[in-house]
């Protein structure tokens, strides 16, 4: 669950890039690139921590399909994202692109067909150049100041108040605070929220200048994990058997 937050996470920080920096999106949804930042932005890490975060959030996509298909749901075709399976996919065939050995095993897992996996160098090599060209000019140079971007834990109650206290005790919005301070220059003050909101969700507001994301998305991803993720290890931990 925690993996997933940390890539909605990103994911809005890739709308607030696109909408701050006025960036071209060229033959893709916003949506689409918005998980492509959050993906590549996850595989810069280059760490084991930030791999599991990754195939945690492909499985939370997996998990949500399942989900949809045993209640019988129909996919909706016209909604800006693309399906769950497809973000799942498009996540996991960037990690192959960017390291095919390594992450051989996730695909195996995952069903990614042969035909697919040799796509996804070029996926991968295309995405990484245009976000890294695009992004250059904002990069924050070591002696340029930090942009302030403030942290904000919102109320909740009920079982909403564990999602809350696990979020805090993770210091999940403090981590992505500091990276985006520490590797961007932003035309002004930033501020991450998690709070209740009523509904499951996450958002970038471009006039407050503010990422929201709501306890109850935690609150249906741990529901999700705990109904069809049964069984189901993170790859990275079978690869450090």
């Amino acid at each position: 669950m925690a993996g997933n937050l940390v890539f909605v996470l990103q994911h809005e920080m890739g709308h607030a890039q696109v909408s701050e920096r006025a960036l071209p999106v060229l033959g893709a949804r916003d949506e689409d690139a918005a998980d492509v930042f959050a993906t590549l932005s996850m595989l810069n890490m280059r760490s084991v921590m930030s791999e599991r975060v990754l195939e945690q959030a492909a499985m939370g996509w997996f998990l949500a399909a399942k989900r949809d298909e045993s209640a019988g749901n129909m996919l909706t075709f016209y909604e800006e994202h693309a399906l769950d399976k497809q973000r799942a996919y498009q996540i996991v065939c960037l990690m192959v692109g960017a390291d095919p050995e390594k992450f051989k095993r996730l695909a195996d897992e995952s069903k990614l067909p042969k035909s697919r996996r040799e796509t996804c160098g070029g996926d991968y090599r295309n995405s990484s150049y245009a976000w890294e060209e695009l992004l250059k000019p904002h990069r924050r140079a070591a002696d340029a100041p930090k942009t302030k971007i403030d942290v904000i834990y919102g109320e909740a109650t009920g079982k909403l108040g564990v999602y809350a206290q696990a979020a805090r005790s993770m210091r999940l919005l403090e981590n992505l605070a500091g990276a985006a301070a520490e590797d961007f220059t932003w035309k002004a003050p930033l501020s991450l929220e998690m709070r209740s909101c009523g509904q499951s969700g996450a958002r970038w507001s471009p006039f407050m200048r503010k990422i929201t994301l709501c306890y109850e998305m935690a609150a249906d991803l741990a529901d999700v994990y705990r109904k069809y993720g049964k069984g189901m290890k993170p790859v990275a931990e079978k690869r450090a058997r």
